[in-house]
């Protein structure tokens, strides 16, 4: 039997694109155009800027929750009246993800994003599961094992993920940093490319005394095509600094590094502030907040810096 199609596809686009994931889930299984619509990549950005644009008292917020009852991971959607922030309020929600069990990610996951409502989980061991989760359509992706994921000791140090979009090659990447040795600090660079379904290994020296100590949280802009992590250089000041933002563009596969402002870097170093990222339209934000107020007013601070455009120190070819 065919389909009939009383309205327009861009009129039910638009319809849908305001509903809540709740009600998207269901309306899925209606006709198949309107599942074709719904797990669009198009109709997911435009969903995720109206729930953004939504003026209602009411923000969703994701919570990744470990159940121990059933032994595993799940990623709920969680509602706050933030109208009652001063006073009583209430999580309320459902969980929207398929369950991620523990021997696929046993302990602390990591999670990069979200990027255009995609949101990366992942362990933090090299040897662990790396899954793409779209909260909108319930999906859960888990990646195939990296060549060196594969083959590595299951006690390797440690790895940091990073993804975004491709938009030159039209297509989805995940970035994996995989550090074996604390004393070493070997850095071996894969990645995932979601159009050949592979991972490859890429032939680039990252300079070896880089410490990577986390992921930062991507643009809010998802057709910039970097992944960023905050490092640190133990024996070689970048103008000045030794803490930097390390940088990977999709699309040429190369690195960048952008160094923090010196002042930034001194206070961090003396264990006198934390570092905070937020993502901004077309910038990075780094807040500066101390770890604790001090009688004298000079600690007293709050400090916001925008990082507008990375630095051209290129790393990635064998530093």
């Amino acid at each position: 039997m065919h389909e009939v199609r009383l309205i327009n596809d861009d009129i039910v686009k638009e319809i849908l694109s305001y509903l809540p994931v709740k009600s998207l889930l269901r309306f899925k299984t209606v006709i198949k155009s309107w599942q074709d619509i719904i797990g669009s990549r198009a109709f997911v950005k435009l969903h995720l800027e109206n729930s953004c644009n939504n003026s209602s008292n009411n923000q969703g917020i994701l919570v990744l929750v470990y159940d121990g009852n059933t032994h595993k991971w799940k990623l709920s959607t969680k509602f706050i009246d933030c109208s009652k922030l001063c006073g009583e309020s209430t999580l309320d929600g459902d969980c929207f993800m398929e369950p991620i069990r523990r021997n696929d990610i046993p302990c602390c996951p990591g999670t990069v994003g979200p990027i255009d409502g995609l949101i990366c989980i992942h362990g933090i061991r090299p040897s662990t599961a790396i899954a793409l989760c779209n909260p909108s359509l319930a999906k859960t992706q888990f990646l195939p094992m990296s060549p060196i994921s594969s083959t590595c000791n299951p006690d390797a140090y440690r790895r940091c993920v990073g993804f975004g979009f491709d938009f030159v090659h039209k297509d989805l990447k995940v970035v994996q940093l995989s550090i074996f040795s604390v004393l070493s600090s070997e850095i071996r660079v894969e990645v995932y490319s979601q159009s050949t379904n592979n991972w490859k290994e890429l032939d680039h020296q990252l300079p070896k005394d880089m410490l990577i100590k986390m992921a930062i949280m991507p643009y809010k802009n998802a057709s910039l095509p970097f992944s960023h992590w905050l490092a640190f250089r133990r024996l070689r000041r970048v103008d000045g600094a030794n803490n930097v933002i390390l940088s990977f563009n999709l699309q040429d596969e190369v690195f960048k590094q952008t160094p923090l402002p010196p002042c930034v870097h001194d206070a961090a170093y003396k264990g006198e502030v934390k570092l905070g990222f937020l993502a901004e339209d077309d910038s990075l934000l780094l807040f500066v907040y101390p770890i604790r107020i001090l009688n004298s007013p000079e600690y007293v601070f709050f400090e916001r810096w925008v990082l507008n455009g990375l630095g051209e120190e290129d790393v990635g070819r064998g530093c």
